[in-house]
């Protein structure tokens, strides 16, 4: 299966929630709790990105700088070197890329332009809703657990 086979599974989530990069951690963790979502996009306007801040950046930070953390900008904290997939590429290697890379969500990219997101829960939830034993088993031998 492709990504872009994947995207288009996601039914009913079509936009990416973002936040501008000055935006502060207080109002990022309100968004994450209130979407029920793990990973923000940060951007500045337009179609690429400058960033991602996850639920973990937010826990590490705080547990770093305490409450003073949450009036933080999140351009502070977010991981500006992101990877990235493609449309065309295979689920197979999204998921052997997130598990080495120890993360849990991938912004879907074509021409450096942000068009999707996917995450692991995606994957697993295809693979339990819609893979057949092979596919399944192809799956599972490209993550690797440490």
């Amino acid at each position: 299966m492709l990504v872009h086979d994947l995207l288009r599974l996601k039914i009913g989530v079509s936009e990416i929630a973002t936040l501008p990069p000055a935006a502060t951690i207080v109002e990022a963790a309100k968004i994450l709790s209130d979407l029920k979502i793990g990973l923000l996009v940060i951007k500045d306007g337009g179609e690429s990105f400058d960033g991602v801040l996850s639920e973990r950046d937010i826990v590490r930070l705080i547990a770093t700088h305490g409450e003073a953390a949450l009036q933080m900008p999140v351009s502070s904290v977010m991981t500006k070197t992101v990877i990235t997939c493609k449309p065309g590429d295979h689920t197979c290697d999204v998921m052997a890329m997130m598990t080495s890379g120890g993360f849990r969500h991938m912004p879907v990219a074509r021409d450096d332009k942000l068009v999707g997101l996917v995450s692991s829960t995606d994957i697993f939830r295809y693979l339990s809703e819609h893979a057949n034993s092979d596919e399944q088993a192809l799956m599972w031998s490209k993550i690797s657990w440490v």
